[in-house]
């Protein structure tokens, strides 16, 4: 398996709406969130927003500490750059022009949007599959109004932190995720919600 956390992630090419090409590899910062999405995908849109709207995200993006990068994995170039310009300001926003990410299957990519955590060495803290928070999600109301408690759970198996949050409960996860990790090795996130 691919891009598991403690592994080194698959890096890739990618241009921007203004043409520059880079490599995923050559982001600089202390966290990186990989987003693969589709521009007319709907829950995309929404997790768009969940992010663009907690400050503690929002700030860790603007001071430079977490680098969005936002991909399109796919073929529809011309759908792709129409839209690119709606997405949260501060991420930056490309299109895997090499087409690598599917073809080679570098990321386990089952649906839109799939997101992955890197530490500053780019390696995977969070895939898609290690965020277990997806029944949260399963509706609006459960989305906005349950309480959760999220668990770090370090490598020796023992609780190492637990709080209480509320909604957005996903941006918030992702955020505290970044909070914990700054203070001790966390290799397992698990959300329990009530």
């Amino acid at each position: 398996h691919k891009n598991r956390p403690g592994m080194k992630a698959a890096d890739f090419t990618y241009v921007t709406v203004h043409g520059d090409n880079s490599r995923m590899s050559r982001l600089k910062a202390q966290y990186t969130m990989l987003f693969f999405y589709d521009p007319d995908c709907s829950n995309c849109r929404k997790f768009e927003k969940l992010f663009a709207e907690i400050p503690a995200f929002v700030e860790m993006v603007e001071n430079g500490t977490l680098r969005v990068l936002a991909i399109y994995p796919d073929e529809n170039r011309e759908e792709w750059a129409a839209k690119a310009v709606y997405m949260p300001q501060g991420w930056i926003v490309g299109w895997n022009k090499a087409g690598d990410i599917r073809t080679r299957q570098l990321y386990d990519i089952r649906a839109t949007p799939t997101i992955y955590l890197l530490d500053g060495r780019k390696r995977v803290i969070l895939d898609n599959t290690s965020l277990q928070i997806a029944p949260v999600l399963s509706s609006d109301k459960s989305m906005y109004n349950s309480g959760c408690r999220l668990f770090l759970s370090g490598i020796t198996g023992r609780e190492t932190g637990a709080f209480d949050y509320f909604k957005p409960v996903y941006s918030s996860f992702i955020v505290n995720c970044i909070r914990f990790r700054s203070r001790s090795m966390l290799s397992t996130f698990t959300v329990t919600c009530w």
